[in-house]
């Protein structure tokens, strides 16, 4: 690296790679169903979010047929 370089772009992966934050984001979205009645498996939710969060919102509106503000209620959590 020279003196005075400057980066122009930086990738930051934080979660699962300096902090594993899926098993506090999925016990947060499985109180969430939870809340609408619904009790699922924490283990399959973690790996549905594993894929992506947007993935596992995916699956359990489809199931559900849970409306937007599920999902609003969760990232509110």
């Amino acid at each position: 690296m020279t003196i005075g370089m400057k980066y122009k772009h930086i990738i930051w992966d934080y979660d699962g790679t300096l902090f594993d934050s899926y098993p506090i984001v999925a016990t947060a979205f499985h109180e969430t169903l939870a809340a609408y009645g619904i009790d699922e498996d924490i283990n399959e939710i973690y790996s549905l979010m594993k894929v992506t969060l947007a993935h596992a919102n995916a699956h359990y509106k489809a199931k559900y047929n849970l409306d937007d503000a599920f999902f609003e209620q969760y990232t509110q959590s």
